[in-house]
């Protein structure tokens, strides 16, 4: 049976504007066979109440699993007045033939700047103090109780327990503790993770023989190969017509090679790329052509080679042009609509996620700019045949009367406990108009909408542009002299 793994549940501590949310991805039970049904989950709400919150999450989440460092990332993330953070992601997979239920807990803790500060001269940063692996694995019949695996905290001199594991680990090879104490004071130093650094990590997982390791390397190829994350710092330069983004992602089915990224198009003159990227970029844009051609009619991608040229760093490259084809007419993709350039962006993520089982694509505002008919049909179509996870926040509410009940989560006005499914949720009600009816008049648990006075906001609007007297302008009027 093929490995796989599969995003659970995520819970959040302290992030921004959440104090406490906790959401599920896949609501099937865990003892019931995974039939690669794909999850697709959409997150509505109020501005400023959480979406982006879990979005950056698990842009953390997969920083942490590739061992990059936070120093930067996250300390504009921990909610103000708060000196740590954290979160829990819960994963189900099945590893050579057994499956196991986990959970990976990490709590991020801001630097306190004594004099004692690893890195002072550049001013506070965010470092991993604590993480908690936890495992159930399913004998086939039952899942065992779960236990705790492994545990380490920075503010603790032992390198991480339970003291069994660590006995089995380390064993009697003094160099390899000593190797493991140097490895955790210098993701203490690099802000990184303990467990996924590039010096503990071998040391813990092995060759992947025991439950650990091969616990370790699931949780390492997800954050690797199988989660992307787009938010919308990817869509600022298409909205100002400066680049695109295309993400993409390239496998090599023989010797398991992947290449995946994004990889930034200039709408106002070509790009100059590595040779190396092309032929795999080609493949990307032959896979997405199929599709793109059934979700804008006649439309066609192209990449046009303008000639080798030599790059900054002194290695050859090329020249490419990402070009628009409609019966046969070709004109440089910058030319097209602002939706268009952004399904271009996503497409190949969004098919390898619709295929992959164990890919979990998460992509903040998905509906801006796609026309929402077109949005609701594309995710009712994902989750009626597609494999993998599709993660999205929206403010067009069509999906709401597209995806089944289970598949939206809303946010609500309390920061601790910012996510909720409706319940109570019949077959032939509209969500759309349920949803409605609730941020009007209540009757949830949890208020989902802060109301507005709209006479406030309207004295508000006067206040600000009425005139202050008879001979000057309005309020906000900025004297040139």
């Amino acid at each position: 049976m093929m490995d796989w793994i599969r995003l659970k549940r995520v819970d959040i501590f302290n992030l921004q504007n959440v104090e406490y949310g906790t959401i599920t991805i896949s609501p099937r039970d865990n003892n019931e066979p995974v039939d690669f049904k794909a999850d697709v989950l959409g997150i509505y709400g109020q501005n400023g109440s959480g979406k982006t919150t879990f979005v950056h999450a698990m842009g953390l989440l997969k920083k942490i699993l590739n061992g990059h460092s936070l120093r930067d990332e996250a300390l504009p993330y921990i909610t103000e007045g708060k000196e740590e953070a954290g979160m829990m992601a819960a994963f189900q997979l099945s590893v050579s033939g057994t499956m196991y239920y986990t959970e990976y807990k990490v709590m991020l803790t801001k630097e306190k700047m004594d004099g004692n500060a690893e890195d002072g001269e550049k001013g506070p940063g965010v470092y991993v103090s604590q993480e908690e692996l936890k495992v159930s694995a399913f004998d086939g019949t039952k899942w065992e109780k779960k236990h705790r695996l492994i545990a380490q905290d920075q503010g603790k001199e032992i390198v991480f327990s339970p003291q069994k594991l660590a006995k089995e680990i380390i064993g009697e090879k003094n160099d390899r503790l000593i190797n493991l104490l140097v490895a955790k004071r210098l993701a203490r130093r690099q802000y990184t993770s303990f467990f996924f650094s590039t010096d503990a990590f071998p040391l813990l997982a092995g060759n992947g023989g025991t439950v650990l390791g091969r616990i370790f390397k699931a949780l390492q190829a997800y954050g690797r190969r199988y989660l992307y994350v787009i938010d919308t710092r990817g869509w600022g330069p298409i909205n100002m017509n400066a680049g695109l983004p295309l993400y993409f992602r390239v496998e090599n089915k023989k010797n398991k090679r992947l290449a995946a990224g994004a990889v930034f198009f200039r709408l106002d003159k070509p790009t100059v790329l590595p040779k190396e990227l092309y032929e795999p970029l080609k493949k990307v844009i032959a896979k997405m052509n199929p599709v793109l051609g059934e979700l804008i009619p006649h439309l066609q991608l192209e990449l046009k080679d303008m000639g080798e040229q030599v790059m900054k760093n002194g290695k050859e490259g090329m020249a490419l042009e990402a070009i628009s084809i409609r019966s046969n007419s070709k004109v440089p993709l910058r030319y097209e609509s602002e939706g268009i350039k952004k399904i271009v962006a996503i497409l190949n993520m969004f098919i390898a996620a619709y295929a992959d089982p164990s890919i979990t694509l998460v992509v903040d505002e998905l509906d801006a700019g796609i026309f929402e008919y077109l949005l609701g049909e594309l995710l009712a179509i994902f989750e009626s045949s597609g494999k993998g996870q599709l993660i999205f926040t929206s403010h067009n509410l069509r999906p709401l009367e597209t995806l089944q009940k289970k598949a939206i989560v809303f946010t609500t006005v309390n920061p601790q406990n910012r996510y909720i499914r409706l319940k109570n949720i019949k077959p032939n009600n509209n969500l759309r108009s349920v949803y409605y009816g609730d941020i009007q008049l209540g009757g949830t648990p949890e208020s989902l909408y802060e109301k507005t006075n709209n006479m406030a906001i309207e004295y508000a609007l006067k206040r600000i542009t009425r005139p202050v007297d008879k001979t000057e302008g309005p309020a906000w009027h900025i004297d040139r002299d």
